[in-house]
């Protein structure tokens, strides 16, 4: 017998039980991981609200799907929010050629699919982030409410 396989053996056979375990630990924790995205999703059924708000991005599908909701009569009328304008100093501008947002696309769509242009209504605030939205959207609806709503107004569907 060789002394250098008393030496090896061990060894190698120590890292093949660390590689089976990480191995192991791995698909624990996929499976782990998969499930945990199953918590963290809330799902609340629809009730009629004031306004369907179609939040900036997402184009086309966010529009679609406030005009299903819109045809489904879940709300009389859809909320558009309008993100800051691009740079102003750009070679389109200067032409005199207003840059296109989604909430434009927005528009298009929904006109397309047959919800009534007048019942369109977009947000004038131009908006930085979806936080930015939610501000905005919040104080829009107390407005309508006449009270604060995030001050104890009935909770609103999102």
């Amino acid at each position: 017998m060789n002394p250098t396989d008393t030496i090896t053996r061990p060894g190698r056979h120590r890292r093949r039980l660390s590689l089976a375990g990480l191995v192991v630990l791995g698909l624990l924790a996929t499976l782990a991981f998969r499930g945990l995205g199953n918590w963290l999703v809330i799902s609340d059924p629809l009730q009629p609200s004031d306004a369907i708000v179609v939040l900036g991005g997402g184009v086309p599908h966010r529009s679609i799907e406030a005009a299903r909701l819109y045809e489904d009569q879940w709300a009389s009328e859809i909320w558009l929010t309008r993100p800051l304008d691009p740079d102003g100093d750009d070679p389109m501008t200067r032409l005199g050629i207003r840059r296109m947002v989604s909430a434009d696309y927005s528009r298009q769509i929904l006109e397309a699919m047959g919800v009534p242009a007048e019942l369109i209504r977009s947000i004038p605030n131009p908006i930085r982030n979806t936080a930015g939205e939610v501000g905005v959207i919040s104080d829009r609806l107390s407005a309508i409410d006449g009270k604060d709503d995030r001050k104890g107004s009935p909770q609103r569907h999102a």
